[in-house]
């Protein structure tokens, strides 16, 4: 992982950027964030008329801000995985159930204007009898 982004993920996640016992920690979620992103692309990819991306292709420049909004996500969510909502003394919390839904408009508005995306048919249309 870039020095710069693994600093600016500190800040972002632990106030502070010297703190480096979690880096390992942070390191990992990066990296199933990165996983998962690029599955999410490849079938939108698919859905507009182009290739998947192939296995370990690095995530667009243009995304790479996905993976550390769901790196934060995760990383202030450890210890309450598997939960769906929690609530304590009046406070209550709900989580997503997938990370990435919030950004599958931009992951869709992304691949549309990717050379060779295919427009016909993704947008909706109406019938009437």
């Amino acid at each position: 992982m870039d020095p710069e982004r693994l600093v600016n993920l500190r800040l972002l996640l632990l106030g502070d950027k010297t703190e480096s016992g979690k880096d390992d920690l942070i390191s990992l979620i990066v990296g199933y964030a990165e996983a998962r992103l690029r599955l999410l692309l490849s079938q939108v990819r698919v859905r507009y008329g182009l290739s998947a991306l192939p296995p370990g292709a690095a995530i667009p420049s243009d995304l790479s801000w996905i993976v550390d909004e769901v790196t934060a996500r995760r990383f202030n969510r450890i210890g309450s995985e598997g939960m769906s909502s929690e609530a304590v003394d009046g406070h209550s919390m709900a989580f997503a159930v997938s990370d990435f839904d919030d950004f599958l408009p931009d992951l869709n508005a992304y691949v549309a204007t990717q050379e060779g995306a295919d427009h016909a048919g993704k947008y909706g249309r109406v019938v009437i009898y």
